[in-house]
């Protein structure tokens, strides 16, 4: 993929649930919402809304260089998308919102070509320097739709893509604390590392969507995520190799994966990463 060098950015694009508020149960996305992954349709402000297999899906607008803005351009996109649904079917039919991981679907509500329609684009692993994963036919054929809160990451990365998402699983997980719940999610999508290369940078795709509805999370992963595209572009590319070669990788992935955060690892992990030089 030929790249783009840009100055350090931080956007996302956004899965959730659709939830009906008579029954308060949820619902699939199909012909609710319009838009497709082609041809996005377009509520204004940089804010682009989706169907994306049952779940409405949206992006965040990339803030360069500032963490503030990102903030400002999550909480413009949700009001957008919950202005729309509202214009489009009126107050208090539906309304939208992040679950841990996702949801457990009814079969009857999974049976057209858009339910069983999974990913654009191929997703690697980072931990796997970098290998391309194959979504197994097990999760083709489950009930069970996860949801993702992707984030991504912008600049001239001096360093390959998978390095720089392992970096980014690492001030966002590691250092901003933000762990998605454990969930069926975590068996596939939500493992650790996984991510997409893009022409600007990389989409980290291990979270789910829960930080999205959290204000203070929101706020952790906007500081510590633009300090990632910031490091990754600022540091040569000589101090990232020795800052990558220093931090004991499986255990970032062993935090990741932890039941309950374990901080003394996390102190640990820290203390390494700002010897060998990595600030945030």
């Amino acid at each position: 993929m030929e790249k783009q060098p840009c100055d350090p950015t931080l956007g996302a694009d956004i899965e959730m649930i659709l939830f009906e508020y008579a029954t308060d149960e949820p619902v699939p996305v199909c012909g609710l919402l319009g838009g497709t992954k082609e041809s996005p349709y377009y509520l204004g402000n940089g804010v682009y809304v989706q169907e994306d297999n049952v779940m409405p899906e949206f992006n965040v607008e990339p803030a360069p260089n500032s963490w503030v803005d990102f903030v400002e351009h999550v909480q413009t996109a949700l009001r957008y998308v919950d202005n729309y649904l509202e214009e489009k079917h009126g107050a208090g039919k539906y309304y939208m919102k992040s679950v841990p991981g996702g949801v457990y679907f009814n079969e009857a509500d999974l049976q057209s070509e858009q339910a069983r329609t999974f990913g654009c684009e191929p997703d690697y692993d980072a931990y796997a320097g970098g290998e391309q994963r194959v979504v197994p036919k097990l999760l083709i054929d489950s009930n069970y739709r996860g949801i993702g809160g992707h984030v991504h990451l912008g600049g001239d990365f001096q360093c390959p893509d998978f390095v720089a998402a392992l970096f980014a699983e690492f001030y966002i997980q590691v250092v901003a604390g933000i762990n998605p719940p454990k969930s069926e999610r975590m068996k596939w999508y939500g493992k650790p590392g996984v991510f997409r290369s893009k022409p600007y940078g990389i989409e980290y795709r291990s979270l789910d969507s829960t930080w999205v509805d959290d204000q203070r999370q929101r706020e952790l992963l906007s500081l510590y995520g633009m300090a990632c595209a910031q490091f990754l572009t600022n540091t040569s590319a000589g101090d990232l190799r020795e800052a990558f070669r220093a931090i004991p990788w499986t255990k970032v992935r062993e935090y990741v994966l932890a039941p309950d955060q374990n901080y003394n690892l996390r102190d640990t992990l820290m203390n390494i990463a700002t010897e060998a030089g990595v600030r945030w």
